[in-house]
């Protein structure tokens, strides 16, 4: 009985190292998905936080004026950066953009060119609903210094579209993924089990209690979950430390407390789907007469 009993745990050894290495795969590919995620989401924010919309000023206003409107505009909850540019300085951005060979101030005599102040947005408010709110706050605040507001408002509206869209996407391919993942961990988990259940059955023909039974088996399970996803979480970290090689620019969109989120969610899931799987699989074999398990 007792080398009946051996033979078996070492036949469930190699049981055990299949399904650890099928629900690591599972949950590097859930990993990526959220990876990818992620990086959408920061570049998303960086494209939405380089929308410029120019205050343009009226010529007579002083210099003191200007700083003083640009600090307000900064205090604004909006406004994530300013920048004021000066008549001169629009002028030579101007030339340098263009293909003009001669300065036009030479041949009109003056520089139409109005002095502005360019300020950036918080990614929040880089939609068509808040550029309305934006404009009007402005006209409200600096009516008597400024005379335009330059802002692409169809491009603005475009583009938080477009990224609310592929947004929405990848939502769904994550939930979709998600629910393949949680039903493959769970089959892998249950086909390891299967190769104890006359182990299972053994155990509660001799007296032992279903708390005694399922106890070490839940244990187990702790353990390859975390196993489990600590392979997972290695793959991800060699996965884009190769991708952060081959594209420099995205480092820009890492974030450390988005990463230790991620790899703290896969860990949970790694050993919540390997518990729930395993107490379900142990029952339906301590509750299935002997005959049936063969």
């Amino acid at each position: 009985m007792e080398q009946a009993g051996k033979k078996r745990a070492k036949k469930g050894k190699p049981t055990y190292i299949t399904s650890i290495l099928m629900v690591a795969l599972m949950l590097f590919l859930l990993g990526l998905a959220g990876m990818i995620v992620l990086q959408f989401r920061a570049l998303s924010k960086t494209v939405k936080e380089q929308i410029k919309i120019s205050l343009y000023l009226h010529d007579n206003v002083k210099q003191a004026d200007v700083l003083l409107i640009q600090k307000r505009l900064e205090a604004e909850p909006f406004v994530k950066s300013s920048e004021y540019v000066s008549k001169e300085e629009a002028k030579k951005r101007f030339l340098m953009n263009s293909d003009a060979e001669d300065d036009f101030e030479d041949l009109i005599g003056y520089n139409p060119l109005p002095a502005h102040i360019d300020f950036f947005l918080h990614a929040e408010y880089a939609n068509a609903d808040s550029i309305a709110h934006i404009r009007e706050t402005v006209r409200e605040n600096f009516g008597s210094y400024y005379r335009d507001l330059g802002v692409n408002e169809a491009l603005v509206g475009s583009l938080d579209k477009n990224i609310r869209l592929l947004g929405f996407v990848l939502l769904g391919v994550c939930v979709l993924l998600l629910i393949i993942s949680v039903l493959m961990i769970d089959s892998t988990v249950r086909l390891a089990m299967y190769s104890n259940r006359f182990l299972i059955k053994n155990m509660q023909m001799i007296g032992a209690t279903r708390a005694f039974i399922v106890k070490p088996y839940l244990a187990r399970a702790v353990i390859n979950g975390m196993i489990s996803a600590m392979l997972a979480i290695l793959g991800l970290i060699a996965f884009m430390s190769l991708a952060y090689r081959q594209v420099p620019e995205l480092k820009r969109l890492q974030n450390l407390r988005d990463w230790g989120v991620l790899f703290a969610s896969l860990v949970v899931i790694g050993i919540v789907i390997n518990v729930f799987s395993t107490r379900r699989a142990v029952s339906k074999y301590l509750k299935m007469k002997l005959e049936d398990l063969y």
